[in-house]
């Protein structure tokens, strides 16, 4: 049984109950993140969890993330306290956190036709830049600054 050094059972809750009387391991100076880091690491190595567990258990460990980001911990530190990659803690530090995915541009892309392929080309030959616009546009034509 693990305690911190005011008798908080970090690990061992229920061989306490079993017997009162069980060995403890004291540990000290740990801050708040840290305790909590020590009893999510501590215990997920033993537990088999579902997918709807594991997704709670990721919010839990991420706001334990940010705990420990307040306290000056680096993401490479943060990820050994938790057990993560610091990838992984990079990525919940990131802008887009709630499905773990960057938001990215449309694709734009649009196949052309040889006819308009030789009015781009009679376009930039001609001197001409981007900022003017060519005389037609295909049909399909999609403008990044306005697509959602």
């Amino acid at each position: 049984m693990v305690v911190d050094e005011l008798g908080t059972v970090l690990d061992g809750r229920h061989r306490l109950k079993i017997d009162p009387s069980a060995p403890r391991r004291v540990v000290e100076g740990l801050s708040e993140g840290e305790k909590r880091a020590f009893v999510y690491r501590s215990n997920l190595a033993r537990r088999n969890l579902s997918h709807d567990q594991r997704r709670a258990l990721t919010v839990q460990l991420q706001a334990t993330a940010l705990v420990l980001k307040e306290e000056g911990r680096t993401q490479k530190e943060i990820g050994q306290l938790l057990g993560v990659t610091q990838q992984a803690v990079a990525l919940w530090f990131s802008n887009n956190t709630s499905t773990g995915n960057a938001t990215k541009a449309p694709d734009c892309r649009v196949k052309i036709t040889n006819e308009i392929k030789s009015t781009v080309l009679d376009h930039v030959s001609s001197g001409k830049t981007q900022q003017t616009p060519i005389p037609r546009r295909p049909s399909n034509f999609c403008d990044p600054r306005t697509a959602v």
